[in-house]
Formats: structure tokens, sequence, C-alpha cells
């Protein structure tokens, strides 16, 4: 009787392993993430949530969205079939989707336009970005050199306000490593005068 019931609870469980790892994991896939667009966009950062600029703003309050939209390809996927053995023990760990880049983002780059001067300038170096365990903001240029592959959506600060115009459209250059690039820009933005 303990010989049967034994076996029945083996049977049980061994039923329940392959029926839980199929289920549960289902396969893997490799996808590609191509790049094809960049968008940027106004925030004023003032208070508790950034709020998207449709006019003006404070210059001290100013912040900027920079995304890059990709097209995924799915280019293969992987089923592990049923096998006894080692391989079945393994299967008890699923495989995870893998992403590849086949043509990383390499740099952004900001630019003001003047809308009284029409005089360009790049401002990259007036913000900052937030790193992975940064509580001060760090340059693009910094971020850039710690950026994870699959980062590819920016919230910026203006900290350097100076040399910024009061009437301006903000540019971003996006740039793979193959030279392609993408550029995008904001509607004009207004910034108000500071408070007497």
């Amino acid at each position: 009787m303990i010989k049967k019931s034994l076996f029945l609870l083996l049977l049980f469980v061994l039923v329940k392993l392959f029926v839980s790892c199929d289920s549960r994991c289902g396969g893997s896939a490799t996808y590609e993430n191509i790049y094809n667009n960049v968008i940027i966009k106004a925030f004023n950062t003032a208070g508790f949530q950034s709020i998207l600029v449709e006019d003006s703003v404070f210059k001290n309050t100013f912040g900027l969205t920079i995304s890059m939209n990709f097209e995924t390809n799915q280019v293969a996927r992987n089923k592990i079939p049923f096998q006894s053995g080692f391989s079945f023990a393994m299967a008890l760990e699923c495989t995870s989707t893998t992403y590849l880049y086949p043509d990383p983002l390499d740099i952004i780059e900001i630019y003001v336009l003047d809308t009284k001067t029409k005089i360009r300038q790049n401002v990259s170096e007036c913000f900052g970005v937030y790193g992975y365990s940064t509580t001060e903001p760090m340059s693009l240029n910094d971020f850039f050199e710690i950026r994870e592959e699959w980062h590819d959506g920016f919230q910026l600060d203006l900290l350097d306000y100076k040399t910024i115009p009061d009437n301006a459209v903000f540019i971003a250059e996006a740039f793979l490593e193959s030279g392609l690039m993408f550029t995008a820009e904001t509607p004009e933005i207004y910034f108000k005068s500071k408070l007497k």
C-alpha cells in the first residue's frame, strides 16, 4: 500500500512539474528594436508632477522629455522541447526574452533656437539628467557613458538658464552608432519673467 501511495505521489509530482513548466515558460523570443524617430516634449517641472508646457513657463522650472520611437521585430522564438534527464531539470528555469539593438543610440544633443534672432546654439550642457543611483543631476555626456542600452527615454532638467533666450524652440538630435540622425523640436516656448 505504501509503495502504491509513493508511486501515485511521485507520478502526481512529475505530471504537475511537466505541466507547470510548459505553461509557465511558454518559450522565449528574441526581438530587434530598430529606432525610427525621436520625440521631444517640454515640461513644467514645478510642483509634484510634471505638466506639459502649452505656451509659457519659468526657466527655473523647465524640463524636456526626450524618447526614441522604435519598431520591434521578432527574429527568433525559442521553445524548449520536453526531454528527460538533466534537460528536464533545466526546464524549471525559464529562459528570458532577449532584446537586441542592431543600431544602438549613441548620443543626444540639444539645441536652442532663439526665435527672435534665429541664432541656434548647442545647450546640451545646460541640462541635467538623474542617473541610476544619483541624487544630483549629471550631464548628458556623463549619463551616456553609464547608460544601459535599453534606456532610450530621458527626462532632463534645465539647470543653467542664463544663455537660454526668452522665446525659444528646443531641438533634439539623436545619433545612432551608424551615424544615422533623427531630429525633433518643441513648439515655441515663451519664458516668463521672474517674479518680483
